[in-house]
Formats: C-alpha cells, structure tokens, sequence
C-alpha cells in the first residue's frame, strides 16, 4: 500500500505529492495536504511497459496518475506528470472495472469496460494477463 500525501499547485495547475513521514506515519506540515492510499499490483511487465492493477483506497484528484509518477511509475502519454512516452490517444489509463455498493439499495454494483479499440490496434490485449 502507497500512503502519500497530495497538495494541488494552483500555480502550474496540477498536483504534488509529498510522502509520509515513514517513521510514524504523520501528515506533512502543507497546506491542504490530503491523504492518498493507493494499492498497487504489478500484473505483467511487456516490452519495458508494466500492466497494473490499481486499487484507490481515497478518492484524490488526478491520485492514481501523481502517484504512480512520483513512485517512477509515469502513465504513458502523461507528459503533465513525467511521462516520456507518446500514446496514440490520451493516456494509458482505463478503468478496467469499478465496483461499489449503490448508496441507497445496499447493493454491490459492478461496471467491465472492454478497452478502447484504438488500444487493441496498439497491441494492448482486451483481457489482462
């Protein structure tokens, strides 16, 4: 599990991360600071590339991408948080599959999205490893 902290900079309009202090866990002294918990498994690693399942434990504006950057994990085609590499449409970044309990029902819910086809026409398998 990934515990960090995240603080927007309105100045360069994204956000930064600052890390938990290890020894006891304690919040950074910034600002607005929130926490961040991210659960991260590598699935299978292809030509340099990594296939990640990601978990978020906190819901934080633009969380999966500042984390998985600032821990040398950058989404490819993410040039605003240190990606290098192109991609041919957007980022690399798909939400594979959500599920919640419905607010009122009580009810687990479970969303699949198959990926985009443009990914496929890539070499991004439909199907993770």
């Amino acid at each position: 599990e990934w515990v960090d902290y995240l603080v927007p900079d309105r100045r360069h309009r994204r956000v930064r991360l600052l890390r938990a202090d290890k020894s006891g866990g304690d919040r950074p002294d910034a600002q607005g600071a929130k926490e961040a918990r991210l659960l991260v498994r590598r699935l299978q690693v292809v030509g340099g590339l990594s296939w990640v399942e990601i978990q978020p434990l906190t819901g934080r504006k633009h969380q999966i991408r500042v984390q998985l950057a600032e821990h040398g994990y950058p989404i490819v085609g993410d040039r605003k948080y240190g990606s290098r590499e192109k991609f041919p449409v957007g980022i690399a970044l798909h939400a594979r599959r959500l599920a919640f309990f419905h607010p009122v029902q009580q009810t687990r819910l479970e969303l699949t999205a198959p990926l985009p086809p443009i990914w496929q026409k890539w070499g991004i398998p439909d199907e993770p490893p």
